[in-house]
């Protein structure tokens, strides 16, 4: 589990260049091994949790280079999560079969 956090001090409203930075290096290392599958939930403690969803998203959108592939499993109901997977991971079929189930559950 990995949870990033701003040093003390600065605009909270200001994005840390160094967390996109960790968070994409994170991404590859994590993902190196093309049949990993990476499933991420923002962290709810202190109601920002659509914020960095939908940041997450554009970092994700900008940055991945089209290497990896993002299903939003969930996003209602102050739960916000996805799976990342590589393009190339070889149960990319099977994974993209299973999304629908998987999201069903997540949002009983």
């Amino acid at each position: 589990m990995m949870g990033l956090a701003r040093r003390s001090g600065g605009d909270p409203l200001q994005h840390d260049p160094r967390i996109l930075a960790t968070l994409m290096q994170s991404l590859e290392a994590s993902l190196q091994d093309v049949k990993r599958v990476l499933v991420y939930v923002c962290d709810q403690s202190d109601g920002k949790q659509e914020y960095r969803h939908k940041l997450f998203g554009l970092w994700f959108q900008r940055h991945n280079a089209g290497r990896f592939v993002r299903h939003v499993v969930a996003a209602a109901n102050g739960l916000y999560a996805s799976v990342i997977y590589s393009k190339n991971n070889p149960f990319t079929s099977e994974l993209e079969d299973s999304l629908p189930e998987l999201t069903n559950k997540i949002n009983q």
